[in-house]
């Protein structure tokens, strides 16, 4: 009974690794989305990474997994043993809350472009002007709605509708066409823009 008492008195329920770890994430992921930096061009610079640091987390949660559900090899009063049952039940929960929030994020580029505007052309007036662009370097409907909101804010532009699938962008102009202040707009974010005519 001695060494669990030390143990115990050792490891507070807040410094075991497992736990420092889930709230590390959290908070780093917090942080990104209040300070907008996930909107501001960084998640275009890690998209390409995006497949790796996915398998990487993917173990890094079962190994965790694997820490806090396994059974002990120890007997009752040694050393190894789980000082607190509170403490247990606090990693496993923080884990799953981290495995939900990993989730969530995992799939965020693939279900965002639900959130936001559909991305439909008004018919264009008999004064107004359809221009058809290639966008490069769009890899996700997050990215869809980065360019689309750029191109939607210049001046003189009725309507926008862009496809990273198809790696276009169609703009209905209400007044004279501006191919270099799309092309501006949308290099804020890592893209390209040239027009097809």
């Amino acid at each position: 009974m001695r060494c669990r008492e030390q143990l115990a008195a050792a490891r507070p329920l807040s410094s075991t690794p497992e736990t420092m770890a889930a709230i590390a994430a959290m908070v780093g992921g917090g942080a990104v989305l209040v300070t907008g930096l996930a909107g501001a061009g960084v998640g275009a610079f890690f998209e390409a990474w995006r497949v790796p640091l996915l398998l990487a987390t993917v173990a890094l949660l079962g190994s965790g997994f694997y820490l806090v559900y396994r059974k002990p090899r120890c007997a009752p009063g040694e050393a190894c043993e789980v000082p607190n049952p509170r403490l247990q039940r606090f990693n496993r929960g923080m884990l799953w809350l981290t495995t939900v929030f990993v989730a969530v994020f995992a799939f965020l580029p693939e279900y965002v472009g639900a959130f936001t505007s559909g991305g439909e052309v008004a018919e264009a007036a008999p004064t107004q002007t359809t221009v058809h662009y290639q966008v490069e370097g769009m890899t996700c409907a997050g990215c869809e709605g980065h360019a689309r909101e750029a191109i939607e804010a210049l001046p003189g532009v009725a309507s926008v509708a862009v496809s990273y699938r198809d790696g276009s962008a169609e703009v209905v102009w209400s007044g004279q066409p501006n191919d270099a202040a799309v092309a501006d707009a949308v290099a804020e974010f890592g893209y390209s823009a040239t027009p097809l005519r």
